[in-house]
């Protein structure tokens, strides 16, 4: 039978006058009469499956997958203030709009692949089968579903090792680990396909530009330009070319290398891209040139003409901020100041641009070591750019930073003042008072005509745009120039389009929600956002009440305010000593900040010599004389720095300090003593999981001996105190728990040692003993309370940091999680925030997928040093937690109880 079919067929293929289309309408029939067994390895069932696979599955399935992922490229937003993203796969919501075709085309190629796949002796017969596995896994991909993704890709890379599709599929599960924060696994594909010979040439393009995202997200941009220069050179879709050209372009703008870029924009400009991109090119064009070249001059005119044409008006912003970056070129910072003010001036809905504006001129006054200046400036960045701005954790940092240093360098020159007020006779000092609060008086009445001036120039202008162009809107029924029927609001185009402005002006960009009035929504959670928990602990801040006070002083009338100003004149002895006191301490607080935040070594010496001038036997003197000595290390002032040093070592011999200087290896020493400390303590800690009571407090006895004061003390001693509790009489395990709260008031054991004095103290409580470090309940006979927390460890986990709020670790701990999740998370868009709970203070990362991505979360910051680097890192507790779970916590607040049911149910 198979003999004549393929006669048959032998003899249809050999007429001329037969099409394809006619060939394929009369053999299928036949094929799939004698060929529907995917059990035969035949000539025959091959050639059915293989075009029933490739046209009445795969293309179609394969047709939707490219129309969702052209929608989802669509919806993707480009930032043109930072380095594009070289791929446009859009946010989660997105992708939601394009399920419909991804679900559809992952049923086709299932069916395809129930129907059509030929395993025969460990061999797929058919060829169609490996692309439409990889098809279902770019679909799930394309829906942001990247854990199903990331076993699709697996599983053709690891089948179908024989097969092309084997090296498409590792570069997407490479790209499938770079988006759930693999960056591990990501690199070690990356290598492997980097030294792999065989790599079909077809698939370098996208090889390349994978691997310049993976360098891109660890900030390698040196490599990411290497790869992304090849994926240049191979890719073939124009589209692509011109993107990855323009990131190309920026990353060279980004090294300094602007010779290059400006060579590279003006490439982009060439293709001819859209506008948006043209628009963008033309602007960091002009930001990259050499003020040396022939381009110069034309570069500049340039610019000054898109700022007359019309259809850049809303533009103008970036024009000036470009004009600012040529001034800049020319080493003309008056003239690019006065283009970034022309810039914020210019920004009226593009807040990160004003943003950018405002921290281009920080920038400059903090080069201009016009630090005063550069904190305003900060401030207003940090107030404009969004969060998601790459360097958004750097700049609220340093506008942190600034803010500290200004707070102090005014509580000097307030003290200054003070003091020189108090030693003017009364009547004097009258004087000034009445001076001072009648220059106020004169500035904010200046203010209030200049503004009321303002309005009115505003309003004007507006009655008279809108005047005009009601006049030549047509009316509801296309009367040209009639007022009839639009006098309302919302029947007037014109009036709709200047409220729409005015919101913009006063309210922002907002999303049309519930609540838009508020910069940060309230959360249903005990959490909000990141920026509402901050602006929570700013108005809880002792420098928030400050700024109150001074508020409410401003509202007071002319003769309150002299009689409160006159009262703060320090009169007593004792008043003028409290005054050196806070300026002495502030003195100290600028030099360190100077140093150790700014890294500004010429400023902190400065300040800190000042210090010793004016007050030289304070309570400082020799942390002083040590920062002094690094301070012209820095610099260098090798002179100097021998001074200070001699000083430590001659009068300070005995100190931490001449150690540290004398001996090079002594933090190396120090550290061997803490790692050998620490094995010390993971014994007597495994002693005490195998209930060996009397070994733990032994232990904690020859700790004492072998590690005096060393920090893991408090560890030691609430393991003693949980070892008493199992072996001596409760009020010995009370006065064992009070004793680790009184010594070790500041580290985490306190918090814990607390819980369990509170669950002591409760009548009602169980009798048992919670234990809170290993987290599993003794032998009782009573039976154990059910939890009320519940096990989900395949929902959404959150990562939760505690510490005490005595320590001032908040901001610095929040910068540095950013700049780890960036580098290590990039793609998986962390939220933190924090909150102040009955003293502690709780750092909340949200969200994992499951339990086991938030606890891999506490291992990555475990095993990086620079997370808690100069914090005391045993004050923190760290553990994940459900956003349900942590409600009831929240409530709850006993942490012992919580530790205690995720070590029982989540076992390490």
């Amino acid at each position: 039978m198979q003999k004549k079919v393929i006669s048959y067929l032998y003899n249809i293929f050999t007429l001329k006058h037969f099409t394809r289309i006619k060939i394929v309408l009369v053999i299928t029939p036949l094929l799939f009469l004698i060929s529907c067994s995917t059990k035969k390895n035949t000539v025959v069932n091959r050639a059915y499956h293989n075009l029933t696979a490739h046209y009445n599955g795969y293309f179609n399935a394969r047709e939707r997958v490219k129309e969702g992922a052209k929608t989802l490229a669509a919806s993707h937003t480009d930032h043109y203030d930072r380095i594009l993203d070289i791929f446009k796969y859009g946010t989660d919501d997105k992708a939601k709009a394009i399920y419909p075709d991804m679900d559809a085309a992952i049923k086709k190629s299932s069916i395809v692949i129930q129907r059509h796949s030929m395993l025969i002796d460990g061999k797929e017969r058919c060829r169609w089968i490996p692309d439409n596995y990889l098809l279902i896994g770019k679909a799930q991909f394309y829906k942001h579903d990247f854990w199903t993704a990331l076993e699709t890709f697996q599983y053709v890379a690891s089948t179908y090792k024989d097969n092309p599709k084997h090296y498409e599929g590792l570069i997407w599960l490479m790209q499938t680990q770079m988006q759930l924060g693999k960056m591990s696994d990501a690199e070690y594909l990356l290598d492997y396909l980097k030294s792999e010979k065989k790599l079909p040439s077809y698939y370098k393009a996208l090889f390349n530009a994978v691997a310049a995202d993976f360098y891109l997200k660890k900030d390698n941009y040196p490599k990411a330009i290497e790869q992304l220069k090849t994926a240049v050179a191979f890719t073939k879709v124009r589209a692509d070319k011109i993107r990855y050209t323009y990131i190309l372009a920026q990353l060279y703008q980004k090294t300094d290398s602007n010779e290059k870029a400006f060579a590279l924009y003006h490439q982009v400009i060439k293709m001819n891209p859209d506008y948006e991109m043209t628009f963008n090119a033309r602007i960091n064009r002009a930001r990259s040139f050499d003020v040396n070249s022939s381009d110069a001059a034309k570069v500049k005119n340039e610019l000054l003409k898109m700022l007359k044409d019309e259809k850049n008006k809303e533009y103008l912003d970036q024009v000036y901020y470009a004009l600012s970056g040529v001034a800049m070129r020319e080493k003309d910072t008056t003239q690019a100041f006065k283009y970034l003010k022309e810039s914020v001036a210019a920004s009226t809905s593009n807040t990160n641009q004003k943003g950018i504006s405002y921290l281009e001129m920080g920038e400059i006054s903090y080069r201009k070591t016009d630090f005063r200046q550069a904190q305003l400036y900060y401030d207003s960045a940090a107030t404009n750019i969004a969060s998601d701005y790459p360097d958004y954790a750097l700049i609220q940092n340093k506008k942190n930073n600034l803010s500290r240093l200004v707070k102090n360098l005014n509580i000097i020159s307030r003290g200054d003042s003070l003091l020189a007020l108090s030693a003017l006779p009364e009547s004097e000092q009258h004087n000034r008072v009445d001076g001072i609060v009648n220059a106020e008086d004169q500035e904010a009445q200046r203010l209030k005509e200049e503004e009321a001036a303002k309005k009115a120039k505003e309003q004007e202008e507006q009655s008279n745009q809108q005047f005009s162009q009601f006049q030549n809107q047509p009316n509801r029924e296309g009367v040209t120039g009639s007022t009839t029927g639009s006098s309302w609001y919302f029947y007037n185009p014109s009036a709709i389009s200047f409220g729409f402005s005015e919101f913009t002006k006063k309210w922002g960009n907002r999303k049309l929600e519930d609540n838009w009035r508020r910069s940060s929504k309230e959360s249903m959670a005990a959490f909000g956002s990141a920026e509402e928990e901050e602006a929570k602990a700013r108005a809880d801040s002792l420098e928030a009440a400050e700024k109150a006070m001074a508020d409410s002083i401003r509202q007071l009338n002319s003769e309150a305010r002299k009689k409160v100003y006159f009262d703060n004149i320090p009169k007593t002895t004792a008043q003028k000593d409290e005054t050196n006191a806070q300026i002495l301490e502030a003195y100290y607080n600028a030099g360190i900040i100077y140093k150790e935040a700014l890294l500004q070594p010429k400023p902190a010496a400065d300040d800190l010599e000042e210090m010793m001038k004016r007050y030289p036997d304070n309570k400082y003197i020799l942390p002083a004389y040590y920062n002094l000595y690094r301070c012209y290390l820095a610099i260098p002032d090798s002179n100097k720095a021998d001074y200070y040093k001699n000083i430590i070592l001659t009068k300070y011999e005995d100190s931490e300090y001449a150690r540290i200087i004398s001996n090079p290896n002594y933090f190396k020493d120090a550290q061997r003593k803490t790692a050998i400390m620490q094995v010390f303590y993971e014994n007597t800690y495994r002693a005490f999981l195998n209930r060996q009571y009397t070994d733990v407090i032994e232990r904690k006895s020859a700790a004492d001996s072998l590690f005096p004061g060393g920090s893991l003390s408090p560890k030691f001693a609430y393991l003693k105190a949980l070892a008493i509790g199992y072996t001596k009489p409760r009020p010995e395990f009370e006065t064992a728990l009070k004793a680790v709260v009184t010594s070790y008031p500041r580290d985490s054991v306190s918090i814990l040692a607390k819980a369990i004095l509170a669950k002591m103290s409760n009548p009602t409580a169980s009798d048992s003993l919670w234990n809170a470090e290993n987290a599993t309940l003794p032998s009782s006979n009573k039976p154990i309370t059910p939890s009320i927390y519940s096990f989900m460890p395949d929902v959404s986990h959150n990562v939760v940091i505690i510490f005490s709020a005595e320590h001032p670790y908040t901001n610095q701990l929040k910068g540095r999680l950013n700049l780890f999740n960036q580098r290590n998370y990039g793609a998986n868009k962390l939220n933190i925030s924090n909150l102040t709970i009955d003293g502690n203070v709780y750092v909340m990362v949200r969200s994992f997928p499951n339990h086991t991505q938030s606890s891999e979360y506490i291992k990555g910051l475990n095993s990086d040093p620079s997370i808690f680097e100069g914090m005391d890192k045993n004050v923190f507790t760290l553990f994940p937690i459900t956003e349900q779970n942590f409600n009831k916590f929240v409530t709850d607040k006993d942490i012992s109880k919580y530790l205690d049911f995720y070590r029982v149910n989540y076992p390490q």
